[in-house]
């Protein structure tokens, strides 16, 4: 599953799986932290690392480029916090990072416990009380 490179920082992790989903694999979510990012580096409490955000003047326009694509492989683009516009620029080989054909994003909402297109998630999702009970 090629990753996409245009994807900057907020969505990846939605985008990607929702398109392993997709593609017939199975997601699990554990009952417990697993792993986590650091931000913090060791030194005061008050210190925190070096963040790409931090050091990249194009911040901005590549998280709003991001930010499009996902919300258009999750035809959620309507339902974006912030208006976004896409343009074509950020839609070029969009196809190549896309859904795949062993299930449906439907499907995918309905295990996961969303509605991207309503911009709603349900409680026992909230919860992460991911279970057989649900599709």
């Amino acid at each position: 599953m090629p990753y996409d490179p245009e994807l900057y920082f907020d969505g990846e992790e939605v985008a990607m799986s929702a398109r392993l989903w997709t593609s017939g694999f199975n997601i699990y979510a554990p009952n417990r932290l697993l792993l986590f990012h650091l931000y913090k580096s060791e030194g005061t409490a008050a210190e925190h690392s070096a963040t790409h955000w931090g050091d990249h003047s194009s911040w901005f326009e590549r998280n709003r480029r991001s930010l499009v694509r996902v919300h258009t492989l999750l035809n959620s683009l309507d339902r974006a916090p912030q208006k976004l516009r896409a343009t074509t620029e950020d839609l070029t080989d969009l196809n190549s990072y896309g859904l795949g054909e062993q299930r449906t994003l439907h499907e995918y909402q309905q295990w996961a416990g969303v509605d991207f297109s309503k911009a709603e998630i349900s409680e026992w999702s909230k919860r992460a009380q991911f279970d057989k009970t649900h599709p």
